[in-house]
């Protein structure tokens, strides 16, 4: 029962990192230098335990061209992730974030389909329409005048835009750990994309001002990220992924429930939980 401890681990990981990564957003006055800290922080922690986990001799760089390519493409999308994650936190509540990263999966899942030419059959359909009802149903509310109209449209979209990208950086990870390790592969996957995230520049005052507000928060916020995902992959070193990925999801409704009680995110609780119930359901369906 190893592979469950990990995965409830990782589970109350990210529903730990998804609430505070909200606090922290919301106090932060330059979310994409608010951002290359926490890069940076990841970079640092993933290093840590790559120290305590594996020896030197297995950091091993490939010599595939394909490798390369592979791992290009996901820093790069992992990067554009980086860049846009605390700026998505502050426009979203924690408990429609949470539920919107359910759609990464369905992205990832996709793309792994193609990438690896895993199979589609109606039951990973029916997942996929469960998960985008699960958006429409976060999405919207009715107004006084009983018309239907988005939260924040813009908010919206940019969040499924930004949820794309991750999710295709999701889609890359098989290929990136089978090529360089999934301890090395961690390290580099953290650091490579601080350059897409600070490019073309951060000034130093920004910088300086967000690690000055939040730099306790965001140590506890990158611990928690970092041993969350190190904690998942420990549990599919172990057992099948159909096992780990939905419980893992359930993290979803954890926050959800969370983003109400501690953050007092009162509004649509209804809407809220049902739709954090289909995206899991979604998920589960999928995988």
């Amino acid at each position: 029962m190893t592979w469950l401890v990990y995965t409830v681990l990782a589970t109350l990981g990210f529903a730990t990192m998804n609430l505070l990564q909200r606090v922290v957003a919301i106090d932060s006055q330059y979310p994409r230098a608010a951002t290359a800290i926490f890069s940076f922080m990841g970079t640092l922690v993933a290093l840590v335990i790559f120290s305590l986990t594996e020896s030197l001799q297995s950091f091993v760089l490939p010599t595939q061209p394909q490798a390369w390519i592979a791992f290009a493409v996901a820093g790069l999308f992992y990067g554009l992730f980086e860049r846009n994650r605390f700026r998505v936190a502050k426009l979203l509540p924690a408990s429609v974030w949470s539920t919107m990263l359910n759609f990464s999966v369905l992205v990832a899942f996709v793309g792994s389909a193609v990438l690896y030419n895993e199979t589609v059959n109606l039951r990973v359909i029916l997942g996929a329409l469960l998960i985008i009802t699960a958006l429409i149903v976060v999405s919207y509310k009715k107004t006084q005048v009983k018309e239907v109209r988005s939260i924040s449209q813009q908010a919206m979209m940019f969040a499924l835009l930004v949820m794309t990208v991750l999710g295709i950086g999701w889609s890359l990870d098989k290929m990136g750990s089978q090529y360089f390790g999934p301890g090395a592969y961690n390290v580099l996957i953290w650091g490579v994309p601080l350059v897409v995230i600070i490019f073309p520049s951060i000034k130093w005052s920004k910088l300086r001002h967000e690690f000055a507000k939040a730099w306790k928060s965001m140590i506890v916020l990158t611990l928690v990220n970092t041993t969350a995902y190190y904690f998942m992959l420990k549990a599919l070193e172990v057992s099948a992924a159909t096992k780990v990925i939905p419980l893992v999801q359930t993290s979803t409704l954890i926050t959800v429930f969370l983003g109400i009680w501690l953050l007092k995110e009162t509004e649509r609780i209804p809407q809220k939980i049902a739709a954090a119930v289909l995206a899991v359901a979604g998920v589960f369906l999928l995988v």
